[in-house]
């Protein structure tokens, strides 16, 4: 395993359009620099001040390669919590977060604060990337705003969590839970916690209809699909086809979620890739979905790709 130095972060806070106040640490290079890396963590418990070991490496890994490191902790992180915002009329006021009642589209609001925060402190060349959930927003936000600042993407460890859910749960599990949080939506109760039974955790009806909907927005990585059934009819890796810049994609070569194995996830996305775009597709030896204890391999390579695509 390689060794790095703990880098050292300032502790900043990052304003969402909406106006959410995110946590959020940034690690410079020694060098001033116009280049810096935005960095969305996955689910509750792998944000960015979950996960110091994976944080630490690619800020240390970036930063030594001369491009500032923006670890934003957003309104997905932690699973159950309150962000605080100002209304217009300057009251402080708390929002319920977490990943229990996130909406993946709102990442938008999030990476869009993030940008006017690089802005703000001199960041002009922009790149965006995430692990996990992160990668799936990374997608999604290059879909929905393609038109954007970001001049490369890096991808890692994106999840098939649609399919996942429903080879796990079953076919008629999988319905009755998704059919029943739409309802409840509909009935005005999309913010109640869902039975934990329904999801193995706990999401509100709204988050976890926003999971397991085949045509919505989270179904970005649809491995399940492409290899058994069609579960709905949105066009199978539209987030991914959209992509027109750079883009790294890494998994964990061990990655327990990537079905049935990283590499034939790879060739999926390889025979799915938007033609004449510049894809790099990299597989961690010996890593699991975290890269636990492989952090500092993981790191390199993603500053050993960005660095060649300044």
């Amino acid at each position: 395993m390689t060794k790095f130095t703990e880098p050292t972060a300032r502790l900043v806070t990052v304003t969402a359009t909406d106006g959410l106040l995110l946590p959020a640490l940034l690690f410079e290079p020694a060098q001033p620099t116009k280049r810096a890396v935005v960095w969305l963590h996955g689910m509750g418990s792998s944000g960015i001040f979950y996960s110091p070991d994976h944080t630490n490496a690619l800020a240390a890994a970036l930063t030594g390669a001369g491009i500032a490191f923006l670890g934003l902790q957003n309104r997905g992180g932690g699973l159950l919590q309150g962000v605080k915002y100002f209304d217009a009329d300057g009251n402080k006021l708390k929002k319920t977060q977490g990943t229990t009642h996130e909406l993946i589209a709102d990442c938008v609001k999030d990476i869009d604060g993030a940008i006017t925060f690089a802005h703000a402190h001199g960041y002009t060349e922009l790149y965006l990337g995430g692990h996990s959930t992160g990668a799936n927003k990374t997608a999604l936000y290059s879909y929905l705003k393609p038109k954007n600042d970001f001049t490369s993407y890096v991808l890692y460890g994106g999840g098939d969590d649609t399919g996942v859910a429903y080879e796990e749960m079953g076919e008629a599990k999988f319905h009755r839970v998704l059919d029943h949080a739409q309802k409840q939506i509909e009935g005005g109760h999309g913010a109640d916690l869902a039975p934990f039974d329904d999801m193995g955790d706990y999401f509100s009806y709204q988050s976890a209809a926003d999971i397991l909907n085949p045509d919505g927005d989270y179904n970005v990585f649809p491995y399940y699909e492409a290899q058994h059934q069609r579960l709905g009819t949105k066009p199978l890796f539209r987030e991914f086809k959209s992509i027109t810049k750079p883009t790294l994609i890494v998994y964990g070569e061990l990655d327990e979620w990537a079905r049935p194995t990283p590499a034939a996830c790879l060739e999926i996305l390889k025979s799915a890739a938007p033609i004449g775009i510049d894809i790099t597709y990299r597989l961690i030896p010996g890593a699991d979905h975290g890269c636990y204890r492989h952090e500092p391999e993981l790191a390199k390579t993603i500053a050993d790709w960005q660095s060649g695509h300044q």
